[in-house]
């Protein structure tokens, strides 16, 4: 609040002579950084100067966790250097690092207010030496330890980590005396300890605190002592160590496992064991005999100090020869496979069951069989976790192969005998224990056996033991029939499997296959195109029944084909014995049948025992129907096909029409026409009866919109609208059809329901005419 002092005297006002007692309040705004203070101090700006000189000082002292500075202000720098400039200063100081002592011989690391000081304060500085503060007639003074005497001008200025003190007087230390290095300075300059540092510097704000304690003693591994840890936990760098003992935060334990909060030169120990508590909470055993230290902390041979009594600004380092380990906190079982490197496929599986990981959190007691990294690559080889997922049968599946390998209680490797049946949470299924001379065995339902090659990870709520494998237990699939008839969108599909005898069971015979099974509205959709009521009534209008068998087995590939398994354009033999095409874009997976026709795979996927099923939205057809032109060409109705070619544009529009019926008169016909219309040829017919929109108008009576087979006709006359915008009559009697244009005798069909590809065609024995222009 020091940059609002001058606004108090009207913000007094202003709250005194408010009516209203409810009046906002302004919140006070946060204290500025210490950096941000000096800087916005007029009366500072020389010691803002000094201040940033010295590379890392101001870093350092805002990083420290509370500090109370005595602020030399402007006069106070100019009264020192009495006309000298600051680098001559430094110079006759002995160099910026007395400079730097000078500085923190102003800073108390630790926050104290006016009202928390007392008449013979003493404060011991950042630089080691000793600060004495005076308190008289409400005046402060604050002096030296060559009795210089300085008066606190303004007070309390508060900042993010402490307090500001303005004083009169550059306060000096005995610079004859060479002060200690910090704690961060000796590390930094001591190269058989440029590990330790490391591991410092990689705990946030460890250093800053380290420097700041009032005292400290430090046993300081060195680097072979690093090195050894590293060989110990079977790692090479610092980051895979701190991830191996469980993240920084038991590195932050580690280190503080290695200091005291007090300074034990070895004169000060006493003979025999010590016991003390360390900063991180737990105690070592200092041992001095003679003149060899020692420190035990519980694991194996005491460790010996090689190198004693180096002296930092607060306290002592004593350099050993190993790594002192704490006793970590147990990780959770999550945490525990996350911080391990070779078991990232399995923290990778876990995540893709929803639920499993609090499951497994909050139970009881567990022990975790946990396969590896290399386990999970030779179970998938090269199909990527989440296709191999996938191929598996979905994330329901994955959780039952996990919780497989999930036992309840904690069960170390010790209590692992041979022939143990260990019931797990996978609905109750066995693993049996196998113990051998060459070590521990866990074999599973599947016939798999598999070493465990580490024991005894400790969790919170139990024990992790890794394995060279992935356990499997028995995984139920539905069959082919049971997984359509479970589906009711495929109803449909199992009705039609069910016209043939036997069907379902050779599906389920195949060894590998893949199901392309089209939805109830898909089926619905083919009758309709057909006009059948039934699939009786659709073979009779494809062919036979035999052709329905052909459909359905152009849905049925003999290789299992996942939907990542498929690649755009590929071609799929079917058991029809024709081909499927393949689309993949990012849209999805369509396939195409042989007559170009393209459907979605609506969903992909669905595991069966022997295979998988993928529902698409259309029925794929293998028999190539033909198109009119082919049909016509096929019934050598050449006259017609000269006929529609003599109309503009005709011949496309019947071609894309979506459904149409025709009744194509045949050659016989159209010669009996032209010699109604006494013509010789179809382009002096065009010239007797009007020119080429009427040719137009005639063959446009002869086709229908919409498909018509001759069963979809009702018995007696049927009076339909034709393309030509006139009616016919259509009369079916006693199996017969006939077509009139109600003034030439009606013509009979024969033969009827070719099929096309957009409909059906029906042969007349003569020409209709409508009425002309």
């Amino acid at each position: 609040m020091w940059k609002y002092l001058l606004f108090l005297p009207l913000l007094a006002f202003m709250v005194s002579c408010g009516d209203d007692d409810d009046a906002p309040v302004t919140p006070e705004p946060e204290a500025p950084t210490l950096s941000a203070a000096l800087s916005a101090t007029a009366d500072l700006s020389t010691l803002n100067t000094v201040v940033g000189s010295i590379d890392g000082l101001v870093a350092d002292l805002e990083g420290r966790g509370a500090i109370t500075v005595f602020a030399p202000n402007n006069t106070a720098f100019t009264n020192l250097l009495a006309g000298r400039s600051l680098e001559e200063l430094v110079t006759e100081l002995g160099g910026e690092a007395e400079l730097r002592r000078v500085l923190e011989y102003h800073v108390v690391g630790s926050t104290a207010f006016a009202a928390d000081l007392t008449d013979g304060d003493v404060f011991t500085t950042l630089e080691g030496a000793q600060l004495t503060v005076n308190i008289s007639g409400g005046t402060v003074t604050v002096s030296d330890v060559s009795d210089n005497t300085w008066t606190v001008q303004t007070a309390d200025v508060e900042i993010a980590n402490g307090v500001v003190h303005i004083i009169n007087g550059v306060l000096l230390p005995d610079l004859a005396t060479p002060q200690a290095p910090l704690l961060s300075t000796a590390l930094d300059a001591t190269a058989q300890l440029s590990l330790l540092d490391e591991a410092i510097t990689a705990v946030d704000g460890l250093g800053a605190a380290l420097d700041g304690f009032t005292e400290i003693t430090v046993f300081a591994p060195d680097n072979n002592a690093f090195a050894a840890a590293l060989m110990e936990f079977d790692v090479e760098t610092l980051p895979e160590l701190i991830a191996a003992i469980g993240g920084p935060a038991n590195l932050d334990l580690l280190l503080k496992f290695h200091v005291l909060d007090q300074t034990f030169f070895v004169a000060d120990l006493a003979e025999g064991d010590n016991v003390v508590e360390t900063f991180s909470g737990q105690e070592i055993t200092v041992n001095k005999t003679g003149t060899t230290v020692t420190v035990d902390d519980g694991n194996g041979e005491p460790k010996t100090v090689i190198d004693a009594d180096i002296a930092v600004r607060n306290g002592v380092v004593h350099i050993i020869d190993e790594v002192l380990l704490p006793e970590f906190p147990a990780p959770t079982i999550v945490e525990a496979l996350e911080g391990d490197s070779e078991l990232s496929s399995l923290f990778a599986a876990v995540g893709l069951v929803d639920g499993l990981a609090a499951t497994l959190l909050a139970a009881d007691e567990i022990t975790v069989f946990a396969p590896d990294n290399d386990a999970f690559d030779e179970l998938r080889g090269d199909t990527e976790l989440g296709d191999f997922v996938t191929e598996l049968g979905g994330p329901a599946k994955l959780d039952e192969v996990l919780k497989y390998h999930v036992v309840g209680g904690t069960n170390l490797a010790a209590s692992l005998e041979n022939e143990d049946e260990l019931i797990t949470l996978n609905g109750g299924q066995v693993l049996t224990v196998e113990v051998t001379g060459e070590g521990v065995f866990l074999n599973d339902v599947s016939g798999n056996r598999f070493q465990v090659t580490q024991t005894d990870i400790a969790i919170q709520n139990g024990v992790v033991h890794k394995i060279e494998g992935v356990l499997l237990p028995e995984l139920e699939y539905p069959s082919i029939t049971d997984a359509i008839a479970a589906t009711p969108d495929l109803a449909t599909l199992g009705a039609a499997v069910n016209l043939f005898e036997g069907l379902d069971a050779t599906l389920e015979g195949l060894g590998d296959v893949t199901i392309f099974a089209p939805t109830n509205a898909a089926f619905q959709q083919l009758l309709d195109e057909y006009g059948a009521d039934g699939f009786d009534d659709l073979a009779s209008k494809v062919g036979d029944i035999d052709d329905i068998l052909t459909v359905l087995q152009y849905h049925v590939v003999t290789t299992r084909e996942f939907s990542h398994d498929l690649t755009d354009g590929q071609e799929i033999p079917t058991l029809a014995g024709e081909m499927l095409t393949v689309g993949v874009s990012d849209a999805g997976v369509t396939l195409t049948d042989v007559d170009g026709i393209t459907y979605n795979v609506t969903t992909a996927d669905v595991r069966v025992d022997n295979g998988v099923v993928h529902i698409i939205d259309g029925v794929l057809f293998p028999i190539d129907r033909p198109t009119l032109v082919e049909a016509a060409e096929s019934a050598e109705l050449d006259l017609l096909l000269e006929a529609v070619g003599k109309v503009d544009g005709l011949g496309a529009d019947l071609l894309g029409s979506a459904a149409i019926t025709v009744f194509a008169p045949t050659d016989e016909a159209f010669i009996a026409a032209l010699a109604a219309f006494d013509a010789d040829d179809l382009d002096e017919l065009i010239v007797n009866i009007g020119g080429e929109a009427n040719l137009g108008t005639v063959l446009g009576f002869h086709v229908l919109e919409g498909v018509f087979y001759a069963d979809d006709l009702a018995d007696g006359e049927t009076v339909v609208p034709t393309l030509a915008g006139q009616d016919v009559t259509i009369t079916k009697s006693n199996g017969t059809v006939t077509i009139s244009d109600g003034v030439n005798p009606p013509r009979e069909v024969g033969p009827a329901d070719v099929t096309i590809q957009n409909g059906v065609v029906h042969v007349i024995d003569g020409v209709l005419v409508p009425s002309l222009d």
